[in-house]
């Protein structure tokens, strides 16, 4: 249906302007036989009402587009212009050259997402985990399994409750600090338009290529990237 009406709109585009042509010279030659104007004048005027129509008819094809950019870029400024909560690049915490060991512990935390306060994700959560120990959250779609990791990454505050990690307020570690100890493998990945390499080191700037390619080896890709045109290593 959609089809027609572009058609449509197209066809009758066209033909405005082949009428305008018809009527406007119509009437500047009853104009020139009457003696009210010269040729070259009603030929000036219709060629100015001409382009500026056809000016019109470009634009309003375009309308469409025009509408949706507008709306791109408002939602474009309105999050470059939005300032965040926690700031990724803070120097605040006073926690940062404290080895970092693991030892979690999140006690009575509730957490609503600032989009959705009427719905509270977490109530009264509590859990800890220990160095060295693996801990598995497990439960259905919605239930605040990964909401307890963006908490853990900073993503986050919890709203209400304590979360400690080496005994020590999560607010208290620089945030940049922290999430370099932190390797967070989500359940969708990302892949950026830069290098393989710059996407296994994304977060870590000061990566070694030891690192680099130990980590490829790990996940089973290095072999296959190597092989790739333009790849002699990571």
């Amino acid at each position: 249906m959609s089809g027609f009406w572009q058609a449509l709109s197209y066809a009758l585009s066209n033909s405005f302007v082949q009428s305008n042509f018809a009527i406007s010279y119509l009437f500047g030659l009853w104009l020139v036989r009457n003696s009210w104007s010269e040729p070259y004048i009603v030929f000036q005027v219709i060629e100015a009402l001409n382009m500026a129509s056809l000016t019109a008819l470009a634009a309003a094809s375009f309308l469409s587009e025009y509408v949706r950019a507008r709306i791109s870029a408002s939602l474009t400024f309105h999050i470059k212009n939005q300032i965040p909560l926690i700031d990724n690049l803070s120097e605040a915490g006073s926690l940062s050259e404290q080895t970092i060991k693991g030892n979690i512990y999140l006690k009575d935390v509730c957490f609503v997402y600032p989009m959705f306060r009427q719905n509270s994700i977490l109530r009264k959560f509590s859990m800890s985990a220990t160095y060295g120990q693996t801990v598995a959250l497990i439960g259905p779609s919605g239930c605040g399994k990964s909401t307890v990791i963006k908490l853990l990454e900073r993503f986050y505050d919890v709203t209400d409750g304590v979360l400690f990690i080496d005994g020590h307020d999560i607010k208290s570690y620089n945030i940049r600090y922290l999430r370099s100890h932190i390797a967070l493998v989500d359940q969708e990945p990302t892949l950026f338009n830069v290098s393989i390499r710059d996407n296994i080191a994304y977060g870590l700037d000061d990566a070694s290529q030891e690192q680099i390619e130990a980590a490829a080896k790990l996940v089973n890709i290095h072999s296959f990237v190597v092989t790739l045109p333009q790849v002699c290593f990571l």
